[in-house]
Protein backbone atom coordinates (compact mmCIF):
# COMPACT_ATOMS: atom_id res chain seq x y z
CA UNK A 1 0.00 0.00 0.00
CA UNK A 2 1.34 3.40 -0.87
CA UNK A 3 3.81 2.04 -2.92
CA UNK A 4 3.90 5.04 -5.59
CA UNK A 5 3.64 7.65 -2.52
CA UNK A 6 7.06 9.23 -2.53
CA UNK A 7 6.99 11.00 0.39
CA UNK A 8 10.35 11.70 2.37
CA UNK A 9 10.96 10.07 5.72
CA UNK A 10 9.66 11.70 8.67
CA UNK A 11 6.99 14.15 7.13
CA UNK A 12 5.22 15.82 9.45
CA UNK A 13 1.66 14.52 9.67
CA UNK A 14 -0.69 15.35 12.15
CA UNK A 15 -2.57 12.23 12.78
CA UNK A 16 -5.22 13.40 15.39
CA UNK A 17 -8.51 12.07 17.11
CA UNK A 18 -10.09 14.43 18.69
CA UNK A 19 -13.41 14.86 21.00
CA UNK A 20 -14.78 18.49 19.80
CA UNK A 21 -13.46 19.88 16.48
CA UNK A 22 -12.69 23.04 16.82
CA UNK A 23 -13.71 24.91 13.78
CA UNK A 24 -16.86 24.20 15.36
CA UNK A 25 -18.03 21.17 13.97
CA UNK A 26 -20.37 20.35 16.16
CA UNK A 27 -20.45 16.33 15.58
CA UNK A 28 -18.07 14.84 18.21
CA UNK A 29 -15.41 12.33 16.73
CA UNK A 30 -14.98 8.96 17.52
CA UNK A 31 -12.52 8.17 20.54
CA UNK A 32 -9.72 6.41 19.40
CA UNK A 33 -5.32 6.37 19.16
CA UNK A 34 -4.16 9.78 19.41
CA UNK A 35 -0.61 10.73 18.32
CA UNK A 36 1.52 13.78 19.44
CA UNK A 37 0.64 16.32 16.74
CA UNK A 38 4.46 17.30 16.83
CA UNK A 39 5.62 14.06 16.26
CA UNK A 40 7.89 12.98 13.20
CA UNK A 41 5.75 9.83 11.89
CA UNK A 42 6.61 7.83 8.70
CA UNK A 43 3.52 7.70 6.46
CA UNK A 44 3.94 3.66 6.05
CA UNK A 45 3.47 3.36 9.53
CA UNK A 46 0.77 6.15 10.19
CA UNK A 47 -1.51 4.40 7.81
CA UNK A 48 -0.79 1.12 8.40
CA UNK A 49 -4.43 0.49 10.21
CA UNK A 50 -6.46 2.64 7.75
CA UNK A 51 -9.87 1.59 9.49
CA UNK A 52 -8.25 3.95 12.74
CA UNK A 53 -7.13 6.89 10.51
CA UNK A 54 -10.38 9.77 11.11
CA UNK A 55 -8.35 12.69 10.85
CA UNK A 56 -5.38 13.29 8.33
CA UNK A 57 -3.13 16.17 7.47
CA UNK A 58 -0.71 15.87 4.66
CA UNK A 59 1.65 19.09 4.36
CA UNK A 60 4.83 18.44 2.97
CA UNK A 61 4.84 16.23 0.45
CA UNK A 62 7.63 17.31 -2.80
CA UNK A 63 5.41 14.69 -4.73
CA UNK A 64 1.50 14.94 -6.18
CA UNK A 65 -0.31 13.16 -4.29
CA UNK A 66 -2.66 10.65 -5.75
CA UNK A 67 -5.62 10.41 -4.20
CA UNK A 68 -6.60 6.90 -5.09
CA UNK A 69 -3.99 5.78 -2.40
CA UNK A 70 -6.12 7.30 0.47
CA UNK A 71 -9.35 5.42 -0.41
CA UNK A 72 -8.33 2.50 2.46
CA UNK A 73 -9.23 5.11 5.33
CA UNK A 74 -13.15 4.71 4.91
CA UNK A 75 -13.26 6.17 8.19
CA UNK A 76 -11.76 9.65 7.39
CA UNK A 77 -13.97 12.34 8.40
CA UNK A 78 -11.30 15.35 8.57
CA UNK A 79 -9.09 16.00 5.72
CA UNK A 80 -6.71 18.87 5.33
CA UNK A 81 -4.37 18.71 1.86
CA UNK A 82 -2.33 21.61 1.33
CA UNK A 83 0.38 19.29 -1.29
CA UNK A 84 -0.63 18.84 -5.05
CA UNK A 85 -2.86 16.51 -6.12
CA UNK A 86 -4.25 15.62 -9.44
CA UNK A 87 -7.77 17.18 -9.48
CA UNK A 88 -9.52 19.98 -11.28
CA UNK A 89 -12.66 19.13 -10.37
CA UNK A 90 -14.02 19.05 -6.43
CA UNK A 91 -14.71 16.52 -5.17
CA UNK A 92 -13.59 13.79 -7.79
CA UNK A 93 -12.09 10.51 -5.95
CA UNK A 94 -13.07 12.22 -2.58
CA UNK A 95 -16.97 10.89 -2.86
CA UNK A 96 -15.53 7.74 -1.59
CA UNK A 97 -15.20 9.36 1.78
CA UNK A 98 -18.84 9.35 2.83
CA UNK A 99 -17.82 10.46 6.56
CA UNK A 100 -15.83 13.52 5.88
CA UNK A 101 -17.19 16.73 7.87
CA UNK A 102 -13.99 18.63 7.37
CA UNK A 103 -12.07 19.38 4.19
CA UNK A 104 -9.40 21.76 3.74
CA UNK A 105 -7.72 21.57 0.31
CA UNK A 106 -5.22 24.50 -0.26
CA UNK A 107 -2.90 25.79 -3.14
CA UNK A 108 -3.97 23.27 -5.93
CA UNK A 109 -5.60 23.96 -9.26
CA UNK A 110 -9.07 22.95 -8.80
CA UNK A 111 -11.21 25.49 -11.19
CA UNK A 112 -15.01 23.61 -10.81
CA UNK A 113 -16.86 22.44 -7.57
CA UNK A 114 -19.66 19.52 -9.35
CA UNK A 115 -23.01 18.50 -8.35
CA UNK A 116 -21.22 15.62 -6.66
CA UNK A 117 -20.44 17.94 -3.23
CA UNK A 118 -24.07 17.12 -2.44
CA UNK A 119 -23.44 13.48 -1.71
CA UNK A 120 -21.26 14.52 1.46
CA UNK A 121 -24.54 14.32 4.17
CA UNK A 122 -22.00 15.10 7.51
CA UNK A 123 -19.67 17.84 5.57
CA UNK A 124 -19.92 20.81 7.91
CA UNK A 125 -15.95 22.77 6.91
CA UNK A 126 -15.28 23.59 3.67
CA UNK A 127 -12.22 24.93 2.41
CA UNK A 128 -11.00 25.47 -0.43
CA UNK A 129 -8.38 28.19 -0.25
CA UNK A 130 -5.90 29.32 -3.13
CA UNK A 131 -7.55 27.56 -6.27
CA UNK A 132 -8.66 28.26 -9.60
CA UNK A 133 -12.81 28.20 -8.69
CA UNK A 134 -14.22 31.10 -10.97
CA UNK A 135 -17.69 30.07 -9.01
CA UNK A 136 -19.84 29.70 -6.14
CA UNK A 137 -22.02 27.22 -7.96
CA UNK A 138 -25.33 26.09 -6.93
CA UNK A 139 -24.73 23.03 -6.12
CA UNK A 140 -22.69 24.21 -3.25
CA UNK A 141 -26.58 25.43 -1.76
CA UNK A 142 -28.45 22.53 -1.64
CA UNK A 143 -31.26 23.02 1.43
CA UNK A 144 -29.84 19.39 2.78
CA UNK A 145 -26.38 21.04 3.42
CA UNK A 146 -25.54 21.55 7.02
CA UNK A 147 -22.13 23.74 6.76
CA UNK A 148 -20.87 26.02 9.73
CA UNK A 149 -18.00 27.23 7.52
CA UNK A 150 -17.28 28.21 3.68
CA UNK A 151 -13.57 29.32 2.57
CA UNK A 152 -13.03 30.13 -0.52
CA UNK A 153 -10.50 32.91 -0.90
CA UNK A 154 -7.90 33.43 -2.99
CA UNK A 155 -9.89 32.10 -6.32
CA UNK A 156 -10.72 33.40 -8.83
CA UNK A 157 -14.38 33.57 -8.42
CA UNK A 158 -17.00 35.95 -10.30
CA UNK A 159 -20.46 35.12 -9.27
CA UNK A 160 -22.54 33.62 -6.62
CA UNK A 161 -25.74 31.59 -6.59
CA UNK A 162 -28.76 33.16 -5.31
CA UNK A 163 -29.01 30.04 -3.71
CA UNK A 164 -26.61 30.96 -1.30
CA UNK A 165 -30.05 31.81 0.71
CA UNK A 166 -30.31 27.57 1.78
CA UNK A 167 -27.06 27.86 3.81
CA UNK A 168 -29.22 28.19 6.84
CA UNK A 169 -26.42 27.20 8.99
CA UNK A 170 -23.55 28.97 7.77
CA UNK A 171 -21.52 30.71 10.75
CA UNK A 172 -18.74 31.86 8.43
CA UNK A 173 -18.25 32.81 4.62
CA UNK A 174 -14.64 33.92 3.73
CA UNK A 175 -14.36 35.18 0.15
CA UNK A 176 -11.68 37.30 0.22
CA UNK A 177 -9.44 37.86 -2.95
CA UNK A 178 -11.52 36.97 -5.50
CA UNK A 179 -13.35 38.84 -8.44
CA UNK A 180 -16.38 39.59 -7.10
CA UNK A 181 -17.84 42.99 -7.89
CA UNK A 182 -22.08 42.36 -7.09
CA UNK A 183 -23.31 40.14 -3.85
CA UNK A 184 -27.39 38.09 -4.30
CA UNK A 185 -29.57 39.98 -2.65
CA UNK A 186 -30.36 36.52 -1.01
CA UNK A 187 -26.90 37.03 1.45
CA UNK A 188 -29.41 38.90 3.67
CA UNK A 189 -31.17 35.55 4.43
CA UNK A 190 -27.87 34.24 6.49
CA UNK A 191 -28.89 34.98 9.40
CA UNK A 192 -26.92 32.68 11.39
CA UNK A 193 -24.02 34.14 9.54
CA UNK A 194 -21.36 35.95 12.15
CA UNK A 195 -18.01 36.09 10.25
CA UNK A 196 -18.37 37.45 6.69
CA UNK A 197 -14.88 38.32 4.62
CA UNK A 198 -14.90 40.13 1.72
CA UNK A 199 -11.93 41.47 1.24
CA UNK A 200 -9.97 42.39 -1.73
CA UNK A 201 -12.99 41.78 -4.76
CA UNK A 202 -14.27 44.35 -6.92
CA UNK A 203 -17.24 45.47 -4.63
CA UNK A 204 -18.95 48.92 -4.80
CA UNK A 205 -21.89 48.13 -2.88
CA UNK A 206 -23.39 45.64 -0.46
CA UNK A 207 -26.77 44.86 -0.92
CA UNK A 208 -29.55 46.62 0.82
CA UNK A 209 -30.71 43.32 2.44
CA UNK A 210 -27.53 42.91 4.27
CA UNK A 211 -28.91 44.64 6.79
CA UNK A 212 -30.79 41.57 7.66
CA UNK A 213 -27.94 40.45 9.05
CA UNK A 214 -27.93 42.48 12.67
CA UNK A 215 -27.58 41.59 15.10
CA UNK A 216 -25.80 38.64 14.90
CA UNK A 217 -23.01 39.95 12.11
CA UNK A 218 -19.94 39.87 14.14
CA UNK A 219 -17.00 40.57 11.77
CA UNK A 220 -17.52 42.30 8.03
CA UNK A 221 -13.82 42.43 6.09
CA UNK A 222 -14.59 44.97 3.01
CA UNK A 223 -10.99 46.09 2.68
CA UNK A 224 -9.72 46.53 -0.52
CA UNK A 225 -12.97 47.28 -2.37
CA UNK A 226 -14.39 50.29 -3.43
CA UNK A 227 -16.46 50.93 -0.96
CA UNK A 228 -17.32 55.04 -0.93
CA UNK A 229 -17.70 56.79 2.79
CA UNK A 230 -21.10 57.14 1.91
CA UNK A 231 -22.00 53.51 1.93
CA UNK A 232 -19.25 52.71 4.43
CA UNK A 233 -21.39 55.04 7.02
CA UNK A 234 -24.67 53.28 5.53
CA UNK A 235 -23.55 49.67 7.05
CA UNK A 236 -22.42 51.27 10.31
CA UNK A 237 -25.41 52.52 10.44
CA UNK A 238 -27.74 49.40 10.02
CA UNK A 239 -25.38 47.07 11.40
CA UNK A 240 -24.30 48.88 14.60
CA UNK A 241 -23.07 45.80 16.08
CA UNK A 242 -20.68 44.80 13.44
CA UNK A 243 -17.30 45.06 13.97
CA UNK A 244 -16.56 46.52 10.39
CA UNK A 245 -12.75 46.05 8.54
CA UNK A 246 -12.78 48.59 5.80
CA UNK A 247 -9.55 50.27 5.51
CA UNK A 248 -11.26 52.67 3.43
CA UNK A 249 -9.56 55.74 4.51
CA UNK A 250 -5.75 53.88 4.06
CA UNK A 251 -6.59 53.97 -0.10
Amino acid sequence: MFKNWHIKEKTRIAYLIILFAISGCNRPLPDSKLIDQNQYLDIHDALEKPTDVYMLTINNSDQRLDLNELLPLKKLQRLDISCKINMDTFPGQLTSFQNLQWIKIRNNDIHVIDYRIQQFKYLEVLELQNNEIKEFPIWLCSKDNKYFKIDLSNNKIIGISRNISNLKTLDQLNLANNQIENLPLEIGELKDLTTLDLTNNKITELPYTISNLYPNLERLFIGGNNISEEHLAWLKKHLPYTDIDANIYDK
